[in-house]
């Protein structure tokens, strides 16, 4: 199995009463990302499932993901906003994905979990940290043994994944 972790794209900043999950992509933010969006689905085989956060800039960012590579629409998963990694690891598991090694979930979500999720797979320790950036994306490969043993493949900042179109 594959797994690529996906950090939302470029958000509004907070503002006064509207609550974080509210938060909507900016304009730049959209149209960058749909960019790296077509140029992630010209390297990677449509995914098996894209898990989401409930947070609109997430579901928008899984959403531009899913209409590049053609499906499949993402599911909510409540853990990618503000759960632990091993919630969203068991709800990876849990996948109905079958033998097939080289099926590939994404999940997009926030900072700081993107991070101690990539930091968990690698084995490192809770001091390391891997930092995305918005719109970034960290693409490992587990065979059957998700979640041990994975490979870090790559990983892409957003100015590398709009270039790959």
């Amino acid at each position: 199995m594959k797994l690529l972790i996906v950090r939302h794209a470029p958000a509004e900043p907070p503002l006064g009463a509207k609550p974080d999950a509210e938060r909507l992509l900016t304009r730049e933010g959209r149209k960058g990302f749909e960019r790296s969006a077509r140029g992630l689905a010209t390297i990677l085989d449509p995914p098996a499932a894209i898990l989401t956060s409930p947070y609109l800039r997430a579901a928008d960012t899984a959403a531009l993901l899913s209409e590049a590579w053609g499906g499949p629409a993402p599911l909510v998963e409540p853990a990618l906003a503000g759960g632990t990694s091993q919630q969203v690891f068991s709800r990876v598991a849990a996948l109905p994905l079958g033998e097939e090694e080289d099926a590939m979930v994404v999940l997009v979500g926030h900072e700081p979990l993107a991070s101690e999720m990539l930091a968990a797979l690698l084995g490192l320790s809770s001091g390391d940290t891997v930092a995305f950036k918005k719109g970034g994306v960290a693409l490992l490969d587990f065979g059957r043994d998700f979640p041990h043993s994975g490979r870090l493949i790559a990983v892409l900042p957003p100015r590398i994944s709009r270039r790959l179109t």
